[in-house]
């Protein structure tokens, strides 16, 4: 057996915070094989992005991600040390060491395959190999990035390539909610979610994962398990092709642009009459302007202003979830939107 295990930023911004992802990767280690990638440490990824511009206003992208690589490679060889100091054999691998090759474009580069034979060559030596999450190498042997969240893209290729049986990413919620719990205390935590529907919500600006992961996930059939590594309660997230019963409305989404704020209705009945008529009486009701309404895909998104963002997706989520929990499953599929990078991750 063997499992992926992908730690965030805010799992990795302590001394503190690495020991216990180490001991959670410990535990693990006793009931089956494991391969660790990590992203950068809390706000690394921006205090390099600083320090590139005390230098320069326009570094050149080869450069940016060369710098940008820094901070997961800072991450692995700390949790290579911790391990070791737990008395974990380990080994921390950069993207280029582990494999991971890309295409060429810096700062959004896709994998293109993954040649492991180190990874298993480690695996088979009784260690934990860490893997720096977010960068890979080109055909011209130069650091690539593949953007923002690229972590979770890297994990989800690694279990893939590797035919692992389990992409376990953890973070600071734990799980998948009906929406952010930070903004809505009611929100439903959820056993499992579709690859299609969390797509759909990483797409509208959800931050669980990174939807080019999930997009991964859903063509290779890899099963992703989002839990915290902070709560301790033991609850998670399964997302995978089908997870059983589930409401017509699916998450509350909530984002901002820089002069409104966006609210999204994620699920197979976002876009229905019904829920169009339900979304305008419920904001009408409550004196929040409505600005428009776009559907697409397995969403309906409504804009309205800023100010109105946390009290309008807590009445909406307050209407739309009492009562609809055992209501039975869609089949949508989610499209990309007009202009979308569709470039997918070969492997």
């Amino acid at each position: 057996m063997l499992i992926v295990m992908k730690f965030g930023g805010s799992s990795l911004a302590s001394a503190s915070h690495i020991r216990r992802a180490a001991e959670l990767i410990l535990r693990q280690k006793k009931e089956s094989g494991v391969v660790v990638v990590v992203s950068a440490q809390g706000s690394m990824t921006d205090e390099l992005l600083r320090q590139a511009a005390e230098q320069t206003s326009r570094p050149a992208p080869r450069e940016k991600d060369v710098l940008l690589s820094c901070g997961e490679q800072m991450s692995m060889s700390l949790m290579s040390m911790q391990l070791e100091e737990l008395g974990a054999p380990a080994v921390s691998l950069c993207g280029w060491q582990a494999g991971i090759r890309t295409d060429g474009r810096h700062g959004d580069a896709h994998i293109r395959r993954i040649e492991h034979e180190r990874i298993l060559r480690e695996l088979r030596a009784g260690k934990i190999v860490v893997v720096a999450g977010f960068q890979g190498v080109d055909d011209a042997g130069d650091i690539t990035t593949i953007g923002r969240g690229g972590s979770d893209t890297t994990a989800v290729a690694l279990t893939a390539a590797l035919r692992a049986d389990l992409c376990r990413i953890f973070t600071d919620v734990d799980g998948v909610y009906s929406a952010d719990p930070r903004i809505i205390s009611t929100a439903v935590p959820y056993h499992a979610v579709s690859y299609e529907e969390m797509q759909e919500m990483a797409d509208l600006g959800a931050k669980v994962l990174h939807a080019r992961s999930v997009a991964l996930a859903k063509k290779h059939g890899v099963l992703v398990e989002v839990c915290s590594s902070f709560s301790g309660t033991g609850e998670k997230t399964l997302i995978c092709a089908d997870p059983g019963p589930r409401p017509p409305i699916r998450g509350v989404v909530c984002t901002e642009t820089a002069g409104e704020a966006l609210i999204s209705l994620v699920g197979e009945s976002a876009c229905l009459p019904e829920t169009r008529t339900l979304l305008q009486k419920t904001l009408e009701e409550a004196g929040i302007p409505l600005y428009s309404l776009q559907a697409g895909g397995i969403h309906l998104t409504a804009a309205l202003p800023r100010e109105e963002k946390e009290r309008a997706a807590q009445i909406l989520h307050e209407a739309l979830f009492p009562g609809n929990t055992d209501a039975k499953d869609g089949n949508a599929e989610s499209r990309p939107s007009e202009g979308e990078d569709t470039r997918e991750e070969q492997l």
